[in-house]
């Protein structure tokens, strides 16, 4: 404890290099994107996938009241972690698929909906309630959501093709 200056100090350099891995692994995901669309969800993806891989550093990080909050260290962790999903906006932005005005409240609803998936799977809610592959849930969350905010249908495709859902009935089958 005296190497790091106490346990608070210690928790919060596990976190700050927690938040430097989940922008890592947000980063690659979204330099890989094809687009906004799927940049927005391999974000979100990433987060997820993050947190599950990584549950007890995942939970250490947003324990404020555990850490050092205010340590320059951690701020910076914090804040450069979202760089990846404020550029992935700023494509949807530049590719006029959002408009710069909503950037900030889809960054907050991304999070949120990323965060709160990432709660659920913790705290066993899903079970018994979806199949039980985080990563397949991640990948149609954060789809539907990045398709649903950005105006769907890219390349011609429906909005299930886009998700990946292969057992919808196509528009051509009666209901």
């Amino acid at each position: 404890g005296v190497l790091f200056g106490g346990r608070a100090a210690m928790l919060t350099a596990y976190a700050a290099e927690g938040f430097r891995e989940l922008q890592r692994r947000m980063d690659v995901a979204e330099r890989e994107a094809v687009d906004a669309r799927h940049a927005l969800a391999a974000t979100g993806q990433a987060y997820v996938m993050f947190a599950v891989d990584e549950p007890l550093r995942f939970q250490v990080m947003f324990r404020t009241d555990r850490l050092l909050p205010r340590d320059p260290d951690y701020v910076r962790s914090c804040r450069e972690a979202f760089g990846p999903l404020q550029r992935a906006l700023q494509r949807g932005i530049d590719g006029g698929v959002i408009e710069a005005r909503s950037a900030q409240d889809l960054m907050l609803a991304a999070w949120s909906l990323v965060h709160g998936l990432a709660n659920l799977w913790f705290s066993k809610h899903l079970a018994g309630r979806v199949r039980p592959d985080p990563e397949d849930i991640a990948r149609r969350v954060t789809r539907l959501f990045a398709f649903a905010v950005m105006d769907a249908e890219p390349d011609g495709a429906t909005l299930d093709e886009a998700l990946g859902i292969t057992d919808a009935p196509s528009a051509a089958e009666p209901r």
